[in-house]
């Protein structure tokens, strides 16, 4: 019983690392990073102190899963060696050590954690996020002259998008518990309340890579119920159905309290992509990703040196700096990894999603056993989804209130070797 408490402690902390103050840091991911690793530090001491994970180990040793995992940490290791700065490439490093490890130290965590335990964390999480949005939201807030994309929006979080994203990671987990039937009349109210209030976080923060990562996760949604449960037309109208119409209602409240506000139409944001102007930000993040690929291309086997792009950048982007701005991301993980560490390393960080996305659709589209429910792989799939559509635009790998979720995801997973409880339903 003991133990069980200091494992929900250890992984409640874990969880909470995206409330660590500033501590008057010049970059607040740093306060947040040392906190994640003595964190993870303590998970490992303690697990080691009481043997936990010796038979788990094991069984994890032989999963591709981790052993992807295990070849992108060690080319990147390797990477040092070819890196211009070896110092960014060991606070890099160690980082990575960090995020890897913490995994490790929550698939034997969460080993006796069931599912519905699971979800209430996430949705826990996305309280707490979405609290202190709306707390920031509405100190600022003034009806004749409302703040667009203000950069309090963001939370606890550094950005408005890092937040926008992180909030939408965790709405599929939100979804799905409503349609549980076992759930209270008062909770479901709670649940459609943050959900509302939540998509109106997102909203404010104006971020059109999580309103369109939004719009593809709805209709992937939609899609999976129309063919997986179509015949339950009545369960999907009334469940599925009310998250919709809650989703207009709050679009409707976000239009209402913004309509004095300059340039806050959501529909030209999310379809304003000016290829013309050589300064918008479509045209810069495609030429980073050029940048990055030709980076990959000139050295593919051994790469630049792992966080070390932020300085190889200079040299395929000086025509384009100005004031002396550095590009420090390619904003897109995949392609910068691929310069940092070259194509083994690329093809080995890719292909930790593709497993991932290989197991889950593989747990739904087995053949229906008695009492097995598909729908719980949804969230799972929707959120990595989410996480990728994300890197492909930003660079959540360096933000840790986003590799928390992924890690709680993972590690949750890999908790279960990717075999959710058939017989608890969510």
């Amino acid at each position: 019983m003991k133990k069980e408490i200091l494992n929900y402690i250890l992984i409640i902390g874990i969880s909470l690392t995206m409330v660590v103050p500033n501590i008057r840091s010049l970059d607040q991911m740093i306060p947040e990073f040392i906190y994640y690793g003595i964190l993870t530090a303590l998970s490992l001491g303690y697990i080691t102190f009481f043997g936990l994970g010796s038979i788990h180990t094991r069984s994890l040793a032989k999963s591709p899963l981790s052993i992807s995992i295990l070849v992108f940490f060690s080319i990147s290791v390797l990477s040092l060696f070819f890196a211009v700065n070896k110092y960014e490439s060991m606070i890099g490093l160690s980082k990575y050590l960090i995020i890897i490890t913490s995994v490790y130290a929550l698939s034997i965590l969460m080993k006796n954690i069931k599912p519905t335990s699971f979800f209430i964390l996430i949705i826990s999480l996305l309280f707490i996020e979405t609290t202190k949005v709306l707390y920031e939201f509405f100190k600022l807030y003034d009806f004749q002259a409302p703040l667009v994309r203000h950069p309090y929006y963001a939370g606890f979080a550094a950005n408005v998008n890092v937040t926008a994203f992180s909030i939408l990671f965790k709405l599929p987990f939100l979804v799905l518990f409503f349609q549980k039937e076992n759930v209270s009349r008062f909770i479901k109210i709670f649940l459609i309340l943050l959900f509302s209030s939540s998509f109106f976080g997102i909203l404010i923060c104006f971020s059109r890579g999580a309103l369109i990562a939004f719009i593809i996760s709805a209709a992937l949604y939609i899609s999976y119920f129309f063919f997986f449960r179509f015949k339950m037309i009545n369960y999907w109208y009334k469940k599925v159905g009310m998250i919709f119409l809650t989703a207009i209602f709050t679009f409707g409240f976000y239009t209402f309290l913004f309509q004095n506000a300059q340039n806050s139409n959501l529909g030209n944001r999310i379809t304003s992509f000016d290829l013309e102007d050589s300064t918008s930000s479509i045209n810069f993040r495609i030429t980073y990703y050029k940048n990055a690929f030709q980076a990959m291309l000139d050295q593919p086997l051994t790469g630049y040196g792992i966080e070390n792009w932020k300085i190889v950048s200079i040299k395929y982007a000086k025509d384009l700096m100005q004031y002396y701005q550095v590009p420090y991301h390619a904003h897109n993980d995949f392609l910068q990894i691929g310069a940092e560490t070259g194509i083994i390393g690329f093809l080995s960080y890719i292909f930790i999603f593709l497993y991932l996305f290989y197991q889950l659709i593989k747990r739904i589209s087995q053949e229906d056993k008695i009492h097995f429910d598909k729908d719980k792989y949804l969230p799972f799939i929707l959120c990595i989804l989410i996480y990728c559509l994300d890197s492909s635009i930003n660079f959540p790998r360096a933000r840790p209130v986003n590799i928390i979720n992924l890690s709680l995801v993972i590690g949750f997973l890999m908790s279960k070797n990717f075999k959710l409880d058939a017989h608890e339903n969510i």
